[in-house]
């Protein structure tokens, strides 16, 4: 078993590095930093008519999932090999991050995407939903859900 001074380590690594790697790619000096504000800039000028741009909705979130995987490719090969000063154990970390930090960038976009594209739905969920909770007591609606009693 792990004493706790070790779990600790672990953390502040962990830390440190997610530090590291969201630096690197909010520093424009870095050739990285500059794709990715470059990136953020470009998707959000692409989708800023969003009456226009929610129909292509798969292809905006394929679109950030492939500069995603560029920009973790881009960042082994640039900030990993080779480096002393970041060894190969705090590469389990880099994509993670990069997503993390791509996601909260443009996550107001995409959801206003999102949520345009399936306003339908989302109109129709909520009329259901408010129908169950008017005519349903507590009980009925975990009855109707199938949620064994024990859940709650």
């Amino acid at each position: 078993m792990e004493d706790e001074s070790s779990v600790v380590d672990i953390s502040n690594k962990e830390a440190s590095t997610i530090y590291e790697i969201y630096r690197i790619l909010s520093n424009e000096n870095y050739d990285l930093g500059k794709s990715v504000k470059d990136f953020v800039k470009n998707f959000r000028a692409k989708n800023s008519a969003i009456d226009k741009s929610y129909s292509e909705v798969p292809n905006q979130m394929e679109e950030i999932l492939n500069f995603i995987e560029e920009c973790s490719q881009n960042f082994h090969c640039y900030y990993n090999l080779g480096d002393k000063n970041m060894p190969g154990n705090k590469i389990q970390y880099s994509k993670p991050a990069v997503e993390k930090f791509i996601f909260n960038k443009v996550y107001n976009i995409l959801y206003e995407l999102y949520n345009k594209k399936y306003e339908k739905e989302n109109e129709e969920f909520l009329k259901k939903q408010d129908l169950i909770k008017k005519n349903l007591d507590y009980n009925a609606i975990m009855e109707f859900l199938e949620v064994s009693m024990h859940l709650f």
